[in-house]
């Protein structure tokens, strides 16, 4: 097997994240992904390590974890914050002839870039940072020639550039370094998998993991390089390759992360993003019900229990039932040897500290601005009050901010890809991130303070504007008002 060169182990930043990313993620994928059997035993563990199987284990095993209860919070709260920065739909300022086509198809897959943007949110608002980066055709492999290739031949040709998204787990490796007293990236190992099919079976598929280097040379100059594991001949390396923008070798890496953490941005954080403690309450959740649901299994049925069982009486149970230990808990017939009292214990759920663990949990995940579709009966009173705790936070802010510049700087390599100079300022992300209204009661009390002389219509007017209660301009209404006073129409 070709020697890796240690490409393929992630650096310590990343490893130490890498158990709280997967719970993000697992979380953000929902109930399906959490109970999945490889992942099922992280998230909730076997509660009864102390029993064997000849003490029905599987099965109490079984219905543990399938009466814990899963609250899907973590994806209901990045779907209403995603959607709440994008209540309005982009738009696309001033972007070149040539560069159109990225609106409906940016990565080549057919993910325009509103879909992009939205992937690059939820990224941010989970994970903290991820990663973008702008790629060009491979001339070299159709035989084009750079600085000869006109706009009119790359179109014929299908020549294009595009934009790639890497997830946190993607991202295993990279370096900083000031390069002409500027900080900026200088190497970095991206990790991909892709899957392929058997050309003589079609049902067999082989995953295959690869690495993208990229890094800048001992000139400084731009160039990527693939690993790719096979598991059947071994690894191996692709040739050194340089991208080039017009024909002229680049002094850059065009790739451009996102990051949420406005403090962080001379490097890549260690910490997750706004989701993460919401995740870390929602799997102690996911425990606490399973603990609890057992209790009242164990304590809410009724058992039957007889005495007087001696040794010979045993051993009869036993060559009838096949079972050497003596069962206990509902629907369950305890055999007490003679002399042995039994006496069941009381136990209030009610008043249990798991009840009141469950109920604190809850409160504690709103306080975070996690979704309950319990609030008040109201989805959408929960999706309002996640939003605006997200506002006050500054979290949506700052990952329209993030979202806006990684796109436009991504949008600027790809048109520098095709000779096109495109603006600095192509996507616009709307900062009006809810839509409230004031409620009637605080429209009377502007309406009473205008009246009392406080203030005059106009400021009546803009306060009522930006309460949501008015729909038209506050000038056009005030016209209107101005002209209905003057018997105008």
């Amino acid at each position: 097997m070709a020697n890796d060169k240690g490409i393929t182990k992630p650096c310590a930043a990343y490893t130490v994240a890498a158990a709280q990313v997967k719970q993000v993620r697992d979380t953000l994928n929902g109930e399906v992904v959490i109970r999945d059997p490889e992942n099922i035993d992280t998230h909730l563990p076997d509660p009864f390590p102390h029993l064997t199987e000849d003490d029905d284990k599987t099965a109490r095993l079984a219905r543990y974890r399938a009466n814990a209860e899963f609250d899907e919070v973590v994806g209901n709260t990045g779907e209403s914050l995603v959607g709440a920065m994008f209540r309005k739909r982009l738009t696309f300022e001033d972007i070149p002839a040539g560069l159109e086509y990225l609106v409906d198809d940016a990565d080549g897959d057919g993910a325009g870039l509103e879909e992009t943007a939205k992937s690059i949110a939820l990224e941010q608002f989970g994970f903290n940072f991820v990663a973008g980066l702008a790629e060009f055709s491979d001339l070299a492999s159709m035989d084009l020639d750079a600085k000869t290739l006109t706009r009119s031949k790359a179109r014929e040709a299908g020549l294009r550039a595009f934009i790639k998204i890497y997830p946190r787990e993607a991202v295993i490796d990279w370096n900083f370094r000031r390069i002409n007293k500027t900080r900026q990236l200088d190497y970095i190992v991206l990790k991909e998998q892709d899957e392929t099919r058997d050309a003589g079976d079609r049902f067999a598929v082989t995953k295959r993991d690869s690495y993208l280097v990229l890094y800048l040379d001992g000139e400084g100059v731009y160039t990527q390089i693939r690993y790719t594991v096979n598991q059947k001949t071994g690894g191996s390396w692709s040739d050194p390759f340089q991208p080039q923008m017009r024909g002229a070798k680049m002094k850059y890496i065009p790739l451009e992360f996102a990051i949420a953490s406005p403090s962080l941005r001379e490097d890549l954080p260690k910490k997750l993003g706004y989701l993460s403690g919401i995740a870390s309450k929602v799997l102690a959740r996911f425990r606490a019900s399973g603990d609890y649901k057992e209790c009242l299994w164990l304590n809410g049925a009724p058992m039957t229990s007889s005495s007087g069982w001696d040794t010979h009486a045993h051993e009869q149970y036993q060559k009838m039932t096949g079972l050497r230990h003596v069962p206990s808990g509902p629907g369950a017939h305890f055999m007490r040897p003679a002399g042995i009292e039994y006496e069941i214990h009381a136990w209030n759920a009610g008043q249990s500290a798991y009840a009141d663990y469950l109920s604190r949990n809850e409160r504690e995940i709103r306080a975070l601005g996690g979704v309950f579709d319990t609030t008040d009966g109201d989805p959408e009173t929960a999706k309002a009050a996640a939003i605006k705790h997200a506002e006050k936070t500054g979290v949506l802010a700052a990952v329209a901010d993030s979202t806006e510049k990684m796109l436009n700087k991504l949008i600027m390599y790809c048109g520098m890809f095709q000779g096109i100079q495109a603006p600095a300022d192509v996507v616009k992300i709307p900062r009006d991130f809810i839509q409230s209204k004031i409620t009637p009661q605080e429209r009377n009390a502007i309406l009473n303070e205008r009246d009392a002389g406080l203030y005059d219509d106009e400021e009546a007017l803009k306060q009522l504007k930006q309460g949501g209660a008015l729909v038209g301009e506050v000038d056009d209404l005030r016209e209107r008002m101005n002209n209905t006073q003057n018997g105008g129409s």
